[in-house]
């Protein structure tokens, strides 16, 4: 079994405070943000990191709409959606014009059963008057397979080295093979890299990757032994330190997995896989670290792994590090590892003395009276 840890993401920001610079490490884990706090005495910091505004009438956020899939000849269920306080949801049959088949209402469901793909859209109005919202429409899908067929999508993907540097280059290789009973045509596979990467260049061994989207579409995967592989070079940004993952995951297939549900964000299934790196961070004295972890996981212990062992007094989900080091920690959920989600690594900086200046010196000749 996975390593739970294994799945978590990080991302870096960074805040002055009056003790020096505080890298702030916020965690996100399957897509939950833990907003992270930079506590400053001066007036023009903003402790929360969240930029909202109370004199906009009009809801900032789309509708959040239910796609299904379904087996051949079942009967449609009823579709839900989410949408933002102070709205009213319609429901159409067209991406743009035509009428609406539902008014007011965030659950609509069609009449008989499926017999092909199909496509209903959202829209959103606002019940303030003050605002006029954009037609923007929401597609909820509706997929339809035949289920006494099906097949069974694996993805694995691995990372050259866990541990970089700055500037360093990452080589990212997905391998996606079929253990069902019929071939897997048109499989859609997205690849998300961090925003600390410079896409470089990729080759595949079928299909085609597009670096603007994201995106690995092929046509066709064999059963047994036909392994289908993409490989992704990309260079690591000046500025970025911390933990950095990258994930792969099956979105879109033209036939029924008997396992897994493309485009659902499940780490725990086996048509997607997560890998990470973690670049040093370098720091000065006086410079500190504060790692967060989420609460779900109850931290129990950090631990300096190169050879101090137990990091006594320290068992919450919120650390502040200063002393170089590689630091792990364990939950109740698991281990931190070098297996699992790649360690924390401090190292001295070698860059924090000022720069000598030269200052003229002018000496005055005073004679006495």
């Amino acid at each position: 079994m996975r390593n739970q840890l294994y799945k978590i993401m990080t991302f870096l920001q960074s805040k002055k405070a009056s003790s020096g610079l505080v890298w702030i490490l916020s965690v996100l884990y399957f897509g939950i943000i833990i907003k992270t706090r930079a506590i400053s005495p001066h007036a023009c910091f903003s402790n929360d990191t969240t930029n909202t505004s109370s004199n906009n009438p009009c809801p900032t956020t789309l509708p959040i709409v239910q796609s299904v899939r379904l087996c051949l000849g079942d009967s449609f269920p009823i579709l839900k959606a989410i949408i933002p306080s102070g709205t009213t949801a319609h429901w159409y049959h067209q991406a743009q014009g035509g009428a609406a088949l539902a008014h007011d209402t965030t659950a609509f469901r069609l009449p008989g059963i499926a017999t092909v793909n199909d496509t209903l859209y959202v829209e959103i109005a606002a019940t303030n008057p003050a605002c006029t919202l954009p037609r923007t429409r929401i597609p909820s899908y509706i997929f339809v397979f035949d289920c006494n067929k099906s097949i069974d999508l694996h993805l694995k993907k691995v990372v050259d080295k866990k541990i970089k540097a700055i500037g360093d280059t990452v080589i990212y290789t997905v391998k996606i093979w079929n253990e069902g009973i019929q071939n897997a045509s048109r499989v859609v596979v997205s690849d998300s890299l961090p925003p600390v990467l410079k896409y470089i260049s990729s080759s595949a061994s079928r299909g085609n990757y597009n670096p603007l989207t994201h995106r690995w579409e092929i046509d066709s995967i064999g059963i047994d032994s036909d392994i289908v592989s993409l490989v992704i070079r990309s260079q690591i940004k000046v500025g970025y330190e911390g933990v950095w993952f990258s994930q792969s995951e099956v979105i879109y297939s033209n036939e029924l997995d008997k396992d897994s549900t493309p485009n659902n964000d499940n780490l725990r299934e086996d048509d997607s896989d997560n890998v990470c790196f973690s670049v040093p961070f370098r720091l000065c004295p006086q410079e500190k670290v504060e790692v967060k972890v989420p609460a779900q996981y109850q931290v129990t212990g950090w631990y300096q792994s190169d050879g101090q062992g137990l990091i006594e007094g320290k068992e919450g989900n919120t650390i502040l590090l200063e002393t170089p080091g590689t630091y792990t920690f364990t939950t109740q959920n698991g281990h931190c590892s070098n297996e699992g989600c790649c360690p924390i690594i401090i190292l001295p900086s070698q860059n924090c003395c000022f720069k000598q200046m030269c200052l003229p010196i002018i000496v005055k000749k005073k004679s006495k009276p």
